[in-house]
């Protein structure tokens, strides 16, 4: 129960929960995950209900102030600031403490007066520290102080605002630095990003390490404003490693304008000539920093409040108008932020708006791209890309280069993809934006996976796990571990995708887009085991959280695809696994970065043809996927189409191209070539290649090439026994047949392995064997 001046206040049980959790921990932030994990029981939720919750508890705490007793920590979570004292309980409502480090308020029928917040806590209270989640573990290689030096020496990293504690002061933390971040990039001193100076913030408040911000090299700005007798004081200090300690003060009857004086006093002492004074008045000054402010917490629902109470006339500001399209965007309404963004353009001057139609049009193009228009997401973005100015536009112009060679990557414009990345990589550097540094390095590194360069895979993706470290951003961590994860499955290094595998579930939160890739590289790894029944699992509730969601046809699209891997994994009927084969390859045909993923659909279509009796069929779809992968330099897609051609040939009996596509198969394993193309041929041309007279030197190095991964890997251990039978003595072949009954987890064994068992003998069958 929750009382205020005696008077019960009715607190819906979710509420009173989160109520109890922050006020019980106090003396520190916690993260959004730890409060999902504490009032929900677990962390597959989206920050969306955390924020309603939160939204619900100000409205009946609030009188006064836009945050009240709950402070958000902008990219890490919320803080409970107001006053605390356990008093002792009654007889009549006596509970028992939670267990956690620090006292809460504790469960009492007796109200308490605090200095500006009067209520009581009667509740029944559980142990929380039982509910408390982990954070997301990440690899000890990981190195994020490392990464941040990444910011440059010039830079200047602003810092919140310290302000008191009184509720009408506590917007202006992230407002007032928002306000002097701007002064001092419009003035032309390069700052980092403000979403990028947050986050670390929130990093070395959550690590106990203030002086990491001091590693990044940057010279930070801190700033505190304080009120007597009706003047605002503001007090600036940058200071950083090579620069001097320089000091500012101001004074103003208006904060934003003492805030404003400061920040251009600031400028002057570095050198820099102030840019003109904002023609806005003061409330609506304020008001459009209270809605920045929001915004830099993803506040959603304080935006839209905040916006909603402004007068008509005022709601159709320009930056008003941008914010509620960043809602729409944030919460993945890409029809609605379409519409808004584009209503705003039409709105704006280009030239007195020409910063903010940038912004605007930088925000369209990322929905266009989310909307599978890549068409219009290039023509806007190259238009940008002419007109931004690299000397005052750096941090815009480098998120126009990255996604420009992004979208070039996806072409198959590696040449023009380079040039863009090169460049997006020295911008960004250059205002040290370490967000979109990290966010750079990882699509760099998923791309590189796709394109079967491992070894660069592994590298960027290292380097975006050390940014989104340093920046404690768990959507980047939890994405970065899933591409690490679906990179030591193409390597068929099983031991260190379980490590990954268990920090990844451990760490299963973040945007929508992180929680699709990690449950679709989940089920992946669980397939790779034979777990199937927990694949099945994983399966649903991805196919539960991707209903209705929109800018995630890629994930659904890879989705249909494992789907058919688990009927082939159930040896499911032909029928079933040639309806869902060919949906997933109807649905992998749109998205030019996951071919390897479209030629596996593909070939499984094909030899669920072959296995329904469908010859003709299984010859149509063989010739049109060798067709279209001609024009592909993937090796596994030009293996999974030999595949295809080589399980139609031994279906006609036609030995003679079957070989053929053995030796065009063979030609593609070169030095360059990963376990798991090694482990492609080895299932497209065993057992049957064993039999034909001067395949031994081939047999026997694929052998070596799938020795290391036959200890842990079930695919590489079948491939194995198959060779054993032909090239090592009996003695070897018991012990390597119970490994592999043991590797299959829930997976039926190959009816040719119990053969191999009884007979000793190495079985011709008559068409290449389904494998996932």
């Amino acid at each position: 129960m929750l009382s205020r001046n005696d008077v019960e206040i009715a607190v819906p049980p979710r509420a009173m929960s989160c109520l109890l959790h922050l006020v019980a921990n106090h003396h520190r932030a916690l993260s959004r995950d730890e409060l999902i994990n504490a009032v929900w029981g677990h962390i597959h939720l989206s920050d969306g209900a955390l924020a309603q919750t939160i939204f619900e508890l100000r409205g009946i705490l609030g009188d006064g102030g836009p945050d009240g007793p709950i402070r958000s920590i902008r990219g890490f979570g919320y803080r409970w600031v107001a006053p605390v004292e356990q008093v002792a309980a009654s007889s009549a409502a006596s509970v028992e403490p939670p267990t956690v480090a620090a006292a809460p308020m504790a469960a009492t029928g007796v109200a308490r007066r605090l200095p500006w917040w009067s209520f009581a806590l009667v509740a029944v209270v559980v142990a929380v520290a039982a509910w408390v989640q982990r954070p997301v573990a990440v690899p000890e290689t990981a190195n994020p102080g490392a990464f941040a030096t990444a910011v440059p020496p010039q830079a200047m990293l602003v810092r919140p605002v310290i302000a008191g504690d009184e509720p009408d002061t506590t917007w202006m933390r992230l407002g007032l630095m928002d306000l002097v971040a701007s002064r001092l990039r419009a003035a032309g001193a390069t700052t980092v990003p403000v979403e990028t100076a947050l986050a670390l913030q929130g990093t070395a408040l959550r690590d106990g390490n203030e002086a990491a911000l001091n590693a990044t090299g940057a010279q930070v700005v801190n700033a505190r404003i304080s009120q007597a007798q009706g003047v605002w004081v503001v007090h600036i200090d940058a200071r950083g490693p090579g620069h001097a300690s320089t000091r500012v003060l101001a004074e103003a009857d208006d904060a934003l304008a003492a805030a404003r004086e400061a920040a251009d006093r600031l400028a002057l002492a570095l050198g820099h000539a102030p840019a003109p004074v904002p023609s806005e008045s003061a409330a609506v000054l304020g008001l459009l920093l209270e809605v920045d402010a929001a915004l830099l917490e993803r506040d959603l629902d304080r935006v839209e409040h905040l916006i909603a109470g402004a007068d008509a006339e005022l709601r159709e500001h320009p930056r008003l108008r941008m914010a509620e399209a960043a809602v729409a965007f944030h919460r993945v309404d890409l029809a609605q932020a379409r519409e808004r963004f584009e209503s705003v353009l039409e709105s704006l001057d280009p030239v007195g708006d020409r910063r903010l139609r940038a912004r605007a049009r930088t925000s369209l193009a990322s929905v266009y791209a989310m909307m599978g228009e890549p068409a219009r997401t290039q023509a806007l973005l190259e238009e940008l890309a002419l007109q931004l100015d690299a000397a005052t536009d750096a941090d815009l112009l480098g998120v126009v280069q990255m996604n420009l060679g992004l979208l070039a990557q996806e072409r198959g414009e590696l040449a023009a993809a380079d040039l863009h990345l090169v460049r997006a990589r020295h911008l960004l550097i250059g205002v040290g934006d370490l967000q979109r540094q990290s966010v750079l390095a990882s699509n760099l590194g998923v791309h590189a996976l796709r394109s079967e360069r491992l070894m660069e895979a592994g590298s960027e993706l290292e380097r975006a796990l050390a940014g989104f470290t340093a920046l404690g951003d768990a959507s980047g961590i939890v994405h970065v571990l899933a591409a690490q994860l679906e990179l030591h499955l193409a390597s068929l290094d099983l031991p260190a995708a379980d490590k990954v595998a268990a920090r990844l579930q451990r760490g299963h939160v973040g945007s929508p887009l992180a929680r699709a890739y990690a449950q679709i590289v989940e089920a992946m790894w669980l397939l790779e085991h034979g777990r199937v029944q927990q694949a099945t699992t994983t399966l649903a509730s991805l196919q539960e959280g991707l209903a209705g969601q929109s800018g995630l046809a890629a994930y659904q699209a890879v989705h249909e695809l494992l789907k058919t891997r688990l009927l082939v994994a159930q040896s499911a009927p032909s029928n079933a696994r040639l309806h869902q084969a060919a949906l997933a390859r109807e649905r992998l045909a749109a998205h030019r970065n996951l071919r390897h993923f479209h030629a596996e659909a593909w070939q499984l279509q094909v030899q669920a043809s072959l296995d329904g009796g469908d010859l003709e069929a299984a010859r149509r779809e063989a010739r049109a996927l060798r067709q279209w992968s001609q024009e592909i330099t993937l090796r596994a897609v030009r293996l999974h189409a030999l595949a295809a051609d080589m399980a139609v040939s031994r279906a006609e009996g036609d030995q003679s191209a079957a070989l053929m596509q053995v030796d065009q198969s063979w030609a593609l394993l070169d030095d360059g070539a990963s376990p798991r193309h090694w482990l492609q041929f080895a299932e497209m041309a065993l057992p049957w290649l064993a039999d034909i007279e001067g395949q031994q030197p081939r047999l026997l190095q694929l052998m070596q090439r799938l020795a290391p991964s036959a200890s842990h890997h079930f695919g590489a251990a079948r491939a194995r026994i198959r060779l054993l039978y032909v090239l090592e003595p009996q003695a070897a072949r018991s012990a390597a047949l119970h490994h592999l009954r043991r590797l299959a987890g829930e997976r039926a064994l190959p009816l040719e392995v119990d053969t191999l068992a009884q007979r000793g003998d190495l079985p011709v069958t008559k068409a290449a064997e389904a494998t996932f």
